[in-house]
């Protein structure tokens, strides 16, 4: 199944924003989009779209970041999709966020729980890399599990 979830990491669905260390200054940092690849490329197509715009008078933000996914799961199926983390605050060059959604797979009887984690940098004004995880627990009308997927820890990498 291949499918584009769209997660906004607001408070209002538990999820949180952890800001960390230093990398390249913001100022350095090239507004716009970079395009790369994950570390399950070319196995599966990997691909990963990342948009940074300005925030404010001085900041800036992840508009958009986007990556193609594949998940094994524990019945000997698989979970393939895309997923786009919105507007995530980046500081001293770097970025994080985590956060989880539900919504129906498969066929409207299955929910899936996705929980995602998310880290980025930038080693240079026109490079990303970072890592990104996706685990997904099916489960039933009844709340049954009736599977649970793993990614497992990717790295990702685009370029401006």
């Amino acid at each position: 199944m291949r499918h584009t979830m769209l997660i906004r990491l607001i408070a209002a669905i538990g999820a949180s924003l952890v800001l960390v260390g230093a990398a390249v200054a913001a100022s350095a940092i090239q507004t716009g989009k970079y395009t790369g690849f994950t570390s399950q490329h070319p196995g599966h197509s990997g691909r990963v779209t990342l948009n940074v715009a300005k925030a404010g008078a001085h900041g800036l933000k992840v508009r958009s970041l986007a990556l193609d996914w594949y998940a094994k799961c524990a019945t000997g199926k698989h979970y393939a999709a895309t997923t786009t983390v919105t507007n995530v605050a980046i500081s001293n060059g770097k970025f994080h966020a985590q956060g989880s959604f539900s919504e129906p797979v498969g066929t409207t009887t299955l929910t899936g729980n996705f929980a995602v984690k998310l880290t980025g940098h930038f080693p240079s004004a026109r490079k990303s890399a970072g890592t990104w995880s996706m685990d997904v627990v099916v489960t039933d009308q009844s709340g049954a599990v009736i599977d649970t997927c793993r990614t497992g820890a990717l790295t990702w990498s685009a370029k401006h």
